[in-house]
């Protein structure tokens, strides 16, 4: 394949979904080249639009010395020296509104009628497991206001009892709770897609 057709090809895979549904792309795909940094990596999961055309992002960010700037503007957002989570709001010109920061990764986002925005993701089990190596992950679905302020955040944790050490064991047991995608009714219900295992 040329890469003209190629061009093509991608062309109408980005275009047609968005043109097909009446929505309007809100911002310039360079906007998103101009978030980031040295020394780190952003990773977006998924990006969500809303009725008026703001673009919402999530996904995680590593960054080692306080430089991944989430601004594409000449203004500068940092979340500090982290590995985390975060949730971005961008106008319908690409204008950062808000960004903050959380535990773990965002897998799934979904915003509702009222605008109100939700993520589903995955991070670490805080639940102390002494002298056990294997490893355990919690699911999380956090709610959050229109602003970027947390309203309430629900946790599925990783198994109660600790996996047994098998020292004839190569690799570690997992124990692995995540959550990838949400969805919102009219009512403003939500839809969890959970994957248990370990």
């Amino acid at each position: 394949m040329s890469l003209n057709r190629l061009f093509y090809v991608v062309f109408l895979l980005v275009t047609l979904p968005v043109r097909g549904f009446g929505q309007k792309v809100p911002v310039a795909p360079s906007m998103m080249l101009d978030i980031g940094g040295t020394d780190g990596t952003v990773s977006g999961s998924i990006l969500k639009l809303d009725g008026q055309g703001n673009t919402y992002v999530t996904g995680y960010f590593i960054d080692r010395k306080n430089t991944i700037d989430f601004d594409p503007s000449a203004d500068v957002a940092t979340l500090g020296i982290n590995n985390r989570g975060f949730i971005a709001k961008y106008s319908t010109t690409g204008a950062l509104v808000w960004v903050k920061s959380f535990a773990g990764v965002g897998n799934g986002l979904d915003i509702d009628r009222n605008g109100n925005i939700t993520v589903i993701g995955e991070r670490p089990s805080t639940k102390p497991r002494p002298n056990n190596i294997n490893i355990y992950t919690d699911a999380f679905i956090m709610h959050f206001a229109n602003n970027g302020n947390v309203l309430w955040e629900r946790i599925v944790e990783s198994g109660s009892k600790d996996i047994p050490i098998d020292t004839n064991r190569i690799l570690k047991y997992l124990d692995l709770q995540t959550g990838y995608k949400v969805a919102s009714d009219d009512a403003g219900n939500l839809v969890a897609a959970y994957k248990f295992g370990g």
